[in-house]
């Protein structure tokens, strides 16, 4: 009979070599996927405009620094491959021709721009599985996770577009795999990392900055000891210090302020909704529920109740009231006025509408994200469903809701700016249905052992 002590290392590298080659084929999907949906000759639309201008500008050597120092890593990204593909340049500047005189024709020529988008988000994904695999259980939690962002559809889709999502949400990826190696392992050199890490997605998303809070506290928490919860989240700073010093540095130097923050144009908007009616903020909780919410709220409620809510709507919160409210700052002095006046001078309802914006934001994907809020929601009120992972599982959605939550405070509900939580939702969705099919089989295996005993 073998000993055991011979079987746990050949278990050991059976469960590493199946990890590796499930983290393999989701890199391969992935890359399979989204070089399936580039689109290199299409035109760039809505903000995708403006980081190719910037990127533009900065390769003429004529960009406003105050304007990049708030995400800096993605427009220098994209000035990296205007500078190393003219396809790329030349197409860029005719589309800042364009947005002068409509009428300009121009040839779209992107491909160098999407194609490393595609391998960074695959090799993201393939970190990612390979995490939830490590630590989340094994194949099945590992599968359905990775599952779920991909049907989502949300990152396929913004590695084929030219918006700063195409790079912070695999670098988030990264950063999570690292993170909850971290926490489990507490290495120097998986601290160190997740800290570099989180810092490059600051970089490309703003309000990331503030996530080194939420890190730093799930390192301490989890930690046993006095060193033990200390040191991995003194080094994980360390990391995000490597990065963010010289950051701070600069943006002092090009803004007001050290600290970046919303543009005024995205708080402008996000304070517009602070405009809402208590009957419209009501409503709001069922208009934006995927497919079935505006037929629902339109029963429920008055016409006058939902029509701001709207996009197009009659002086809808979006495009009137954004309107209006960016003229009177225009008036009062701008974006202080706006944290002074609209903001903590009413905070209980800035913080109760941005509950709201919080809701609409997280439903990523449309049905996926309603699924995916369900099964976070259901992870935290019963740990015990989780399987003994609630642990692992906070781990993972600590940050993200956190950010979820900065979000809905300082920008407009745009489930974009939320595609991070589809990690932490895959997870608790791939459990809860891992137990529940386990309870089940349970139950079936006992009806047939007393259909057998009968």
């Amino acid at each position: 009979m073998t000993p055991p002590s011979q079987n746990r290392p050949a278990g050991r590298s059976i469960r590493m070599r199946t990890g590796a080659l499930l983290a393999l084929g989701f890199l391969v999907v992935t890359l399979a996927l989204s070089l399936h949906r580039a689109t290199p000759d299409r035109a760039p639309v809505f903000d995708e405009t403006w980081y190719l201008s910037l990127a533009v500008d900065l390769h003429d050597g004529a960009a406003d620094l105050d304007r990049i120092s708030v995400m800096p890593l993605y427009p220098a990204y994209l000035w990296a491959v205007l500078a190393s593909d003219a396809s790329a340049l030349a197409s860029a500047r005719c589309m800042v021709e364009r947005m002068a005189s409509p009428a300009v024709s121009c040839v779209n020529d992107y491909g160098w721009i999407l194609w490393p988008q595609s391998i960074l988000l695959a090799v993201a994904m393939a970190a990612a599985v390979w995490a939830l695999y490590r630590y989340l259980g094994g194949l099945w939690p590992a599968l359905g996770g990775g599952a779920f962002i991909l049907a989502a559809g949300e990152p396929l889709r913004y590695a084929d577009h030219y918006l700063t999502e195409a790079a912070s949400f695999p670098l988030f990826l990264l950063f999570s795999a690292a993170f909850l190696a971290a926490v489990r392992n507490r290495t120097f050199a998986a601290c160190l990392v997740a800290g570099i890490l989180l810092g490059l997605v600051a970089l490309t998303r703003a309000s990331f900055i503030f996530a080194i809070v939420p890190a730093a506290l799930a390192l301490v928490m989890t930690g046993g000891g006095a060193n033990g919860r200390s040191r991995p989240a003194a080094v994980l700073l360390v990391g995000f210090a490597l990065l963010m010093a010289p950051y701070f540095s600069i943006t002092s130097n090009t803004r007001d302020s050290w600290m970046p923050g919303s543009s005024t144009p995205v708080l402008t908007v996000r304070i517009a909704y602070n405009d809402m009616t208590p009957r419209e903020w009501l409503a709001g909780w069922i208009y934006w529920i995927p497919r079935i919410g505006d037929n629902l709220a339109a029963v429920l409620f008055k016409p006058e109740d939902v029509e701001r809510l709207k996009f197009d709507g009659k002086d809808s919160f979006y495009t009137a009231s954004h309107q209006r409210i960016n003229e009177e700052a225009g008036r009062n002095g701008g974006r202080t006025w706006l944290i002074e006046e609209k903001i903590f001078r009413d905070l209980p309802w800035h913080l109760t509408v941005s509950l709201l914006m919080a809701w609409q934001a997280g439903f990523i994907g449309g049905v996926w994200g309603a699924f995916g809020l369900l099964a976070v929601f259901l992870c935290a009120v019963r740990p015990g469903w989780t399987g003994g992972r609630f642990k692992d599982l906070a781990t993972i959605t600590a940050v993200p809701l956190f950010i979820m939550g900065v979000q809905a405070f300082t920008a407009p509900p745009i489930d974009r700016y939320n595609i991070f939580m589809l990690l932490p939702m895959g997870a608790c969705l791939s459990q809860l249905a891992l137990q529940l099919a386990a309870a089940a089989g349970t139950r079936l295996k006992a009806a047939i052992g007393r259909r057998d005993a009968g």
